[in-house]
């Protein structure tokens, strides 16, 4: 006999959606993204000029740009 825990779920059946396993995922890279973003921002506005574009910052940013199109 299969146990009702809820109106959209039967404990036992063996089915799983795993709608909520894929948006626990979604939120945590929304979150991630954010808090990324933001920090980009907050240090982009506190550097001037000649801190920002100095060789080391320029590769930097280039590797990066080189491992998100990979």
């Amino acid at each position: 006999m299969i146990e009702r825990t809820s109106k959209f779920e039967a404990k036992g059946s063996g089915r799983e959606s795993g709608v909520v396993g894929r948006l626990e995922e979604t939120a945590k890279n929304a979150l991630i993204n954010t808090i990324t973003i933001f920090l980009g921002v907050t240090v982009g506005a506190t550097a001037t000029a000649e801190q920002f574009l100095k060789v080391e910052t320029l590769a930097i940013l280039a590797l990066g740009i080189l491992a998100f199109s990979i």
